[in-house]
C-alpha cells in the first residue's frame, strides 16, 4: 500500500514530511506521536477564473499506532472518495480539493493523553504549482491545540509559522510614536496612490512581514495635521479626500507579489493629526510570510522623512517611475501581481497592523 509518485504534466507529487523534532536537546520523544509524511497527486487549474491548485489524491502515512485525520478547508470538485485504510497508512483517492489562495490542508496524529503532530500544506501558484509545507509542529493532549512541544519548541521549516498560542494578540510594523509624518512641516510628504511597505527599519529587515498564521482584526495609522492649504494641494491633486486600507501579499517573484487580502478603505479626513486605530468589517486572514502593506487609494500624510538610510521601503510602482509624482498605482483586486520596482531611503510609513494568532 502506498500513493506511488506519478510524473504528468502540470502535474505535482510529492513527499511532505514534518522536521524531526526529536533531534531538539532534551526532547522526550517517547511523549510524542511519531513523525508522519503526507504523499499527494495534485494539479494546476483554473477553476471559475481563478488559479488553483486541485489535490486528487491525498495519503497519510508513518503514523503507526496513534490516530491520523487529514483535511481540506476548502471546495472540492464532484465525484466519489475513495478511503483505503491499513495500520499507520490511511489513503483518500479521489477527494479532488480545491486549493485557493489562503485555504489549507491540515493533517495531524495523535493519541490519548500523548502530544500529536501537525502539517500544513498551502498552495503556491507561483513560479510553479505544487503544495508547500508552512507550518508544523506539536499538539496537546487532550485539547489538540497547537503547543510547545515536551522538552523544547517545535522546528518549523523555513518560512513556516512561528508557534504561538492561539488568540495571542500581535503587532505588525514599527512601534508607532518613536517618529512623526512629515506634514504640516514643509516640505509635507504625504504617501500618494500607491501600495507600500516598510523594507527595513534602521536596519532591521522585514517590519511588515507576518511570522504567525492568524487574523488580521485592525490596523493604526499615525496621521500628520496638514494645513487648510496643504488638505486642498493634495485633494485637487491625488484623487480625493484621504483613504487607506491594507493590502495582504505574497510574494511571487524578487519583485513581484500577488494581493491575497484587501480591506476596506476609510475616510482620514476627520482623524488628520491623530493617531488613529481602524478596526475592519470582518478579520482578514494571513499567513506566516505574507507581507502586510499600507493601500493609499488617494493620499495620507503618514509617511515620516529624515529617518536612517537603513530605514527604506517599497511601493508597487514601475522601475522609472519612482518620483513622488509617479503615475498612482491602480486599484488593486484579489489576485493581482502587483510589481514592486521603487524603493525608497530614509523614509517610515508611519502605519501598524494587530492580528490575534491562530486560525
Amino acid at each position: 500500500m502506498g500513493l506511488a509518485p506519478r510524473t504528468t504534466r502540470l502535474v505535482t507529487t510529492g513527499v511532505a514530511t514534518l522536521a524531526s523534532l526529536c533531534s531538539t536537546a532534551g526532547m522526550a520523544c517517547a511523549a510524542t506521536a511519531p513523525d508522519f509524511q503526507l504523499a499527494y497527486f495534485a494539479s494546476a487549474r483554473t477553476i471559475g477564473g481563478q488559479r488553483s491548485v486541485v489535490v486528487r489524491d491525498m495519503a497519510i502515512q508513518n503514523f503507526g499506532t496513534f490516530h491520523a485525520d487529514v483535511r481540506c478547508h476548502c471546495d472540492r470538485l464532484r465525484g466519489p472518495v475513495r478511503t483505503s485504510k491499513a495500520p499507520g497508512d490511511h489513503e483518500y483517492l479521489g477527494v479532488n480539493w480545491v486549493l485557493r489562495p489562503g485555504q489549507r490542508v491540515r493533517a495531524e496524529d495523535y493519541g490519548y493523553g500523548d502530544y500529536g503532530r501537525y502539517a500544513i500544506l498551502a498552495a503556491q501558484l507561483r513560479p510553479r504549482a505544487r503544495l508547500v509545507t508552512v507550518a508544523s509542529g506539536c499538539l496537546e493532549p487532550g485539547s489538540l491545540q497547537p503547543a510547545q512541544c515536551p522538552g523544547g519548541p517545535a522546528v518549523p521549516p523555513t518560512g513556516s509559522s512561528t508557534l504561538v498560542a492561539a488568540g495571542t494578540p500581535l503587532t505588525i510594523g514599527p512601534q508607532l510614536g518613536s517618529v512623526s509624518p512629515s506634514c504640516p512641516a514643509s516640505p509635507c510628504l504625504a504617501v500618494t496612490g500607491v501600495v507600500g511597505f516598510q523594507t527595513a527599519l534602521a536596519g532591521a529587515a522585514n517590519p511588515d512581514t507576518v511570522n504567525t498564521d492568524g487574523h488580521v482584526t485592525a490596523f493604526t495609522l499615525a496621521l500628520g495635521a496638514p494645513t487648510p492649504a496643504q488638505v486642498t494641494f493634495f485633494d485637487q491633486r491625488e484623487g480625493g479626500q484621504p483613504r487607506a486600507g491594507l493590502t495582504i501579499l505574497r510574494k511571487d517573484t524578487s519583485s513581484t507579489y500577488r494581493v491575497v487580502g484587501l480591506t476596506q478603505t476609510f475616510d482620514l479626513t476627520p482623524y488628520l493629526g491623530r493617531t488613529e486605530t481602524f478596526s475592519l468589517a470582518a478579520p482578514l486572514p494571513a499567513y506566516a510570510g505574507d507581507i502586510i502593506a499600507l493601500n493609499v487609494t488617494s493620499w495620507a500624510p503618514a509617511l515620516a522623512i529624515g529617518q536612517p538610510s537603513s530605514t527604506t521601503w517599497q511601493a508597487a510602482r514601475t522601475a522609472g517611475r519612482c518620483r513622488t509624482n509617479a503615475v498612482p498605482t491602480p486599484t488593486p483586486f484579489f489576485d493581482d501581481d502587483l510589481v514592486f520596482g521603487c524603493g525608497y531611503e530614509a523614509a517610515e510609513l508611519t502605519f501598524d497592523a494587530a492580528m490575534t494568532a491562530g486560525l
